[in-house]
């Protein structure tokens, strides 16, 4: 809205007209004081700036400020401490909405080189002075004004910070005004080596204003990630920019600027500056790198790939075909390609594997054999540490699991695998909070943690459980695949039995199948006592005696026995 033509012709260099005697080597802040007595119900008409030219002249040279933005200014040091609105000014000055709304473009000067900002006050966005301004007023001199143009990279960097806590920290800019004055900065920056490398990725706006957002926590704050809830109160509509980072197809992410932070699993959505953004970039800056932190084994154990021992397993013809394409889904070459093509297709890249069965069928063995086959190291929680006495620490240490392996995954050349044996122990049904005690609250708590931490996981998990059917419906869910180790058939462990001991005859070996429904665990525990006994007493091991610890093997003594025909 153009301003009225007595606004355009109070220049400092306009003749005098009616003038009032005024001291103008008296102190700014004696000066100041009548001027707010002057402007107070003035109505900002002609009358003020003529009658008080001299005195308006005097405070604005000080202040380096026009004469319209110099009596402006008055109400806010009137009320120092205090939001001023629209209406406050209306009120100060006597006049109509219409003359305050021909001086908006004063107002946003007035931000603009820091003598106002704006406040929230209860509910209500308001204008008030600055305590830099304040500061500077009492010691008798105004703000000076610093050029935003032709910076070296270091002072480019600083203006970005504190352009960016003025606006999302502070709140003391507005969406437009930070828009304005970020442009500026840039514009009178060109010939910087960031500014040209910025400009030749060729990206919007809003992207330029996520991207400097990176760039300044990493060279301030030596922070790569930044949250999805940060970057969404960056600009005014969202909505587009939060969908393509949240399926991996943002503009910044396709250009390898940024991407998803595996490192961070306990924060959701939080996304990184990548090592070809700093090389771009940052090249001016002495970047911090950020120091791998130690992963704490205190709860687990780290299983090397290289130290698991190979082992002959035998399945089911369906279990095989489940556990091959598992094999191949880890395998080095097929990894990458899997998840990128997720990725692409906006779905989760984690993958969630249960394998569930009666003991002794080759579970966790099963885990370790994968690991061994795709060289991947397994970080094996040891449930029994999970637990702690203390009320919120259990729920603590859950977390803290997959912060750990997070940093595991980070530092690993491969992706390990995360495996939690008899996993029944805590990803149990949760129960009904409506007449619970304090005990169910926790452990709903730590269904809830462990919930969220597989929906997010970027990597690999395995969990063992020999008692499936306890498990709430929401884990069920997020496991992608459940191979169900079914006991082995008379075949199998007629297989088994030979395998464990080479010497034993085909016959016997098949009598012993079909009499003992064994789990492969068992019949390597009824062969260990075997080697056991041959070292202890310097013998062979007969069928007889075979049998005899075959039954020890049972727990189920007291119940009828089918009769076995082995030969004398």
């Amino acid at each position: 809205m153009a301003k009225p033509n007595h606004h355009r012709n109070h220049s400092m260099d306009a003749p005098i007209e009616n003038q009032f005697p005024v001291d103008i080597y008296a102190p700014l802040l004696d000066r100041i004081d009548m001027l707010i007595e002057a402007a107070r119900g003035s109505k900002l008409d002609d009358n003020l700036f003529a009658k008080y030219r001299d005195l308006i002249l005097s405070i604005a040279v000080n202040l380096q400020l026009s004469m319209e933005q110099a009596v402006l200014l008055m109400p806010f040091i009137a009320n120092a401490d205090e939001t001023v609105k629209h209406r406050d000014l209306r009120c100060f000055f006597e006049c109509s909405p219409t003359t305050i709304m021909r001086y908006s473009e004063d107002l946003t000067q007035l931000v603009h080189r820091r003598y106002l900002f704006h406040k929230n006050q209860y509910g209500t966005i308001g204008l008030s002075l600055t305590k830099k301004a304040g500061n500077a007023l009492t010691e008798g001199h105004g703000l000076r004004e610093v050029s935003m143009a032709n910076l070296s990279p270091n002072d480019f960097m600083k203006a970005v910070n504190e352009l960016y806590e003025e606006f999302i920290d502070k709140r003391h800019l507005l969406p437009d005004e930070f828009n304005q004055e970020l442009q500026i900065l840039i514009d009178g920056n060109r010939k910087l080596p960031i500014v040209k490398a910025i400009e030749n990725l060729e990206l919007d706006y809003e992207s330029i204003v996520f991207l400097l957002y990176f760039c300044k926590r990493l060279v301030y704050e030596s922070q790569p990630n930044v949250s999805l809830d940060t970057l969404s109160e960056l600009v005014e509509d969202f909505t587009t920019h939060g969908w393509a980072f949240a399926k991996g197809k943002h503009v910044l992410i396709k250009k390898k600027l940024v991407q998803p932070s595996g490192g961070e699993q306990l924060m959701r959505d939080m996304f990184t500056f990548t090592t070809y953004a700093k090389k771009k970039l940052l090249k001016d800056y002495d970047i911090i790198e950020e120091q791998e932190e130690e992963v704490d084994c205190s709860r687990f154990k780290v299983v090397k790939a290289k130290d698991i021992k190979e082992k002959h397993l035998f399945y089911s013809e369906q279990n095989q075909k489940e556990l091959e394409v598992i094999s191949e889904l880890l395998s080095e070459a097929k990894w990458h390609e899997v998840r990128n093509n997720l990725k692409e297709n906006g779905m989760r890249q984690g993958f969630n594997c249960l394998f569930h069965g009666a003991p002794g069928t080759g579970k966790t063995e099963t885990v370790l054999q994968l690991a061994r086959k795709t060289g991947r190291d397994i970080m094996q929680v040891d449930i029994s540490t999970v637990r702690d006495k203390w009320f919120g620490e259990t729920e603590k240490i859950v977390k803290d699991i997959f912060v750990q392996y997070g940093k595991l995954v980070k530092q690993s050349k491969r992706t390990p695998i995360l495996l939690f044996n008899e996993a029944d122990a805590i990803l149990s049904v949760r129960s009904n909070l409506s007449n619970s005690h304090s005990t169910d609250k926790t452990e709903n708590a730590i269904q809830n943690i462990l919930l969220q931490e597989m929906e997010n996981l970027d990597g690999i998990m395995i969990a063992t459980t020999n008692l499936a059917d306890n498990f709430d419906k929401a884990f069920e869910r997020r496991f992608i695949y459940k191979v169900r180790f079914e006991q082995p058939s008379v075949e199998a462990k007629t297989f088994i039995w030979k395998t464990q001991l080479n010497d034993l005859e085909e016959n016997d070996a098949a009598s012993l199948a079909r009499s003992y429904d064994f789990s492969g665990g068992q019949i390597e525990n009824v062969a260990r006592k075997v080697f056991v006994e041959k070292l202890l007493f310097s013998k062979e091991i007969g069928i007889t005696r075979l049998v005899e610890l075959c039954e020890e093997e049972r727990l189920d003594k007291e119940c009828s026995r089918r009769a076995i025909g082995f030969r004398a």
